[in-house]
């Protein structure tokens, strides 16, 4: 996990630092769009997990 996270710690450093405008919006967007999906999935498991309700919804019914 640490190393995954040092990779991607790099390789937007490289992204954002050595480039034009334009490629440091494009890469901030995304990265912006990809780490909020990731937070509510992890969030979404964390508040579900809890109570063990994950197992009783949709298609586990």
């Amino acid at each position: 996990m640490c190393k995954m996270l040092l990779f991607l710690a790099a390789f937007l450093t490289l992204c954002l630092l050595s480039s034009d405008l334009q490629t440091r919006v494009s890469v901030g967007i995304f990265a912006a769009i990809i780490g909020a999906l990731l937070m509510w999935c992890i969030l979404h498991y964390l508040l579900t997990a809890q109570d063990g309700s994950r197992y009783r919804t949709g298609a586990w019914q």
